[in-house]
């Protein structure tokens, strides 16, 4: 056994739906990353990477094979806090990152929805933000990286020279090879602060227009849509807008240290974070969504074309309001479809999304719109379009159902174009576009041939 093996352990994804069984490496160092790989060819086994284990489905599980764990890769390397670029280990969240820029001005170039997740699954996803449309992806900021193949060679890439070799590596879920440390380059900030605009749309096509209208003059933007009306108001939406603030705003150089960041410690002052999701659990039916979505619905309405100022922290990590939120669809978890759609598809093909809901009769109880550019990285999975998120419960009742509208949502892509996004996805039947070496593992892979398979 190599000393960096921890043996058999069962693993689960975040939205707690998989689950695999797999032999685990704790590498702390490139060294013992080329060990782990050479134990796993030794032992005849494929391998999968692993960060902050985040991914909503099977994309970080293993079954049978083996798993690398890049927690114990947690080292920042160096930051140059005059020229805005830092160097991590893979394992790095994006909450020690931020924590150490902020102070010298700077800002992740691209963050997800919570701080928890390490930058190298961020980079082998190619994770996107709320500002893909105009910053693009976080690959697009990647300037170097280290990656282990799969013979043992550790090669050193730096945009510069090796762009094509780098752009093969991101997005490529580890297919490519083991991502040990990445260099980013980092968003200038005044101000710990973002100047937020809500806007209430009564409607999915009110919610697209609005989104590919403003969306090209913000930093940042997002929307949350409901997806329990029918008719005209299926779609109906909560927008924010935001914006850096100037140098020479009267915010300027405020709410700069991490402790001005932090997130509150309870909801509306009395509910403590770390059990705000037991108050959730009531409403986790069709019923109660449908009031909680209506409640969002009502409560934005008076807020609608307002500003006001709010920490990036607060802005950004929503997912961390409610620590462990998932755990309101125990026992059973929740799996999330994210369409990725061209943008003249977009209004037929989101609107055809919530009408096969209402057809099978499963509702998702949270969806969210973004803009997004396309990129040219070997995995793309951006267009010329918008997303659509959608989260839903996994409940032993519905499981055909739910079946028969992911497979409608496979249909969907392939007629419209589009594409899934793999760093979420447990159900979506999607293809990599790029070549990949034997010894690394995907599900999404798995899935894909396994539906050739089927189709034949």
């Amino acid at each position: 056994m190599s000393p960096v093996a921890s043996g058999m352990e069962t693993l689960r994804g975040w939205g707690m739906v998989c689950h695999a069984r797999s032999r685990v490496y704790r590498p702390r160092s490139d060294e013992e990353v080329v060990e782990a790989l050479a134990h796993v060819r030794s032992a005849g086994l494929t391998v999968a990477h692993r960060g902050s284990g985040l991914s909503y489905g099977d994309a970080a599980l293993n079954q049978g094979g083996a798993v690398i764990l890049s927690e114990g890769l947690d080292r920042i390397v160096e930051l140059d806090a005059e020229e805005g670029w830092i160097r991590v280990q893979a394992g790095v969240t994006v909450e020690t990152l931020w924590k150490a820029v902020l102070p010298h001005g700077w800002w992740p170039p691209v963050v997800p929805g919570t701080m928890k997740v390490t930058i190298g699954g961020a980079v082998a996803m190619n994770i996107h933000g709320k500002n893909q449309f105009v910053k693009g992806s976080i690959g697009e900021h990647v300037t170097g990286l280290s990656v282990v193949r799969s013979d043992g060679s550790l090669e050193r890439l730096g945009v510069d020279r090796e762009r094509g070799a780098v752009r093969a590596v991101v997005g490529a879920q580890g297919l490519n090879g083991t991502i040990t440390e990445v260099t980013l380059r980092l968003q200038k900030v005044h101000s710990g602060y973002l100047d937020v605009l809500s806007w209430s749309t009564p409607s999915l096509r009110a919610t697209l227009d609005v989104l590919e209208e403003r969306a090209p003059s913000s930093d940042y933007a997002v929307a949350w849509i409901d997806c329990f009306p029918s008719g005209r108001g299926a779609g109906r939406g909560l927008l924010h807008f935001a914006h850096y603030l100037p140098p020479d705003h009267p915010r300027a150089g405020r709410a700069m240290e991490v402790v001005d960041q932090q997130l509150p410690g309870s909801i509306l002052g009395l509910l403590p974070r770390s059990q705000a999701w037991r108050a959730l659990r009531p409403f986790t039916n069709d019923p109660g969504m449908r009031l909680v979505n209506l409640g969002r619905v009502v409560s934005g309405r008076p807020r609608h074309g307002r500003s006001y100022a709010q920490t990036h922290a607060a802005f950004h990590f929503l997912l961390d309001y409610v620590p462990g939120w998932q755990r309101v669809y125990r026992p059973h978890g929740l799996v999330q479809y994210q369409l990725f759609v061209p943008r003249e598809a977009a209004r037929d093909a989101f609107g055809e999304a919530l009408r096969l809901q209402r057809v099978t009769g499963v509702r998702s109880y949270l969806g969210v719109v973004k803009r997004h550019r396309p990129d040219d990285f070997a995995a793309s999975y951006s267009p010329d379009g918008f997303s659509l998120a959608l989260d839903f419960p996994v409940r032993p009742g519905r499981l055909a159902a739910l079946r028969r509208l992911c497979r409608s949502y496979d249909d969907l892509l392939r007629d419209v174009g589009g594409a899934l996004y793999a760093a979420k996805d447990a159900v979506g039947v999607g293809r990599l576009p790029l070549d990949r070496d034997p010894l690394f593992s995907s599900n999404l892979v798995r899935r894909w041939e396994a539906g050739c398979r089927e189709e034949a």
